[in-house]
């Protein structure tokens, strides 16, 4: 499931509203709230962010970015995930509705594959418990309880691969532009300067590092990591099919 931050709408400055990056800014490296500094000097202004850990005597570097560059980098960053996310789309609307092999695809998909893995690791610690309580190893006070927690975490593993499966099967069923509002990447494209809306609705956090690198973290990304999965699987079976000179069937 997407996991929504909490959004800081604290007013900045004297017009009483938030500023652009107000609640989205963090340090890549402590993860703490990103402090907006303004500085005036012979009455031009400048805006910079910076982290606060320094200043509080915790180890962490100041991470000094100016305002003007963040807005260029993240407009940037947004349109060419938009342009991205857009282009296998476009890949994808030709497969809606097609039935697929899931057995396949499950291990195509990383995080699917990384959750059958973890599945099996727990079968594999489970089914050894009784074993080592023959052999002396533990208790078995130690074994029902740890049986009670392998089973507690299998089910749990189970649980997140239903969901991930059915992720998959939506975006066939309905199609992708009916899952996501697409015409919000198109407007993003069209952008020339960021606004407080456009942040708000695509980004879940902006992370700044010590080097000035910057990853922005989308909103509904586990959903949009599931439609570049699936285009890359389509062209993946499309491009088998042609070197053996058969249809693609999914």
């Amino acid at each position: 499931m997407q996991k929504f931050l909490p959004i800081d709408s604290r007013t900045s400055g004297r017009e009483g509203k938030p500023h652009l990056f107000c609640g989205l800014l963090f340090c890549g490296d402590c993860m703490e709230p990103m402090t907006r500094r303004v500085n005036r000097y012979k009455g031009a202004e400048k805006v910079s962010f910076i982290c606060p850990t320094r200043n509080s005597g915790l180890g962490c570097t100041r991470h000094t970015i100016p305002e003007d560059e963040l807005r260029r980098a993240v407009l940037k960053g947004l349109q060419s995930q938009a342009a991205l996310f857009l282009d296998e789309s476009r890949v994808l609307s030709r497969i809606e509705g097609m039935e697929m092999d899931f057995g396949e695809l499950s291990r195509y998909d990383q995080e699917i594959a990384r959750l059958r893995g973890e599945e099996q690791k727990y079968l594999a610690l489970r089914s050894g418990l009784y074993e080592d309580m023959k052999a002396g190893i533990i208790t078995q006070e130690d074994f029902y309880s740890f049986r009670g927690i392998y089973e507690e975490q299998y089910a749990r593993i189970q649980d997140a691969i239903g969901k991930q499966e059915e992720m998959v099967r939506a975006l066939f069923k309905a199609g992708v532009a009916s899952g996501i509002r697409l015409e919000r990447f198109r407007e993003a494209l069209e952008l020339t300067e960021l606004n407080r809306d456009v942040l708000v609705a695509f980004v879940d956090r902006i992370l700044v590092y010590e080097d000035k690198r910057i990853c922005l973290e989308l909103k509904n990304r586990e959903l949009y990591s599931k439609v570049m999965m699936l285009a890359g699987y389509m062209e993946r079976r499309e491009a088998e099919a042609a070197r053996a000179g058969k249809p693609a069937h999914f």
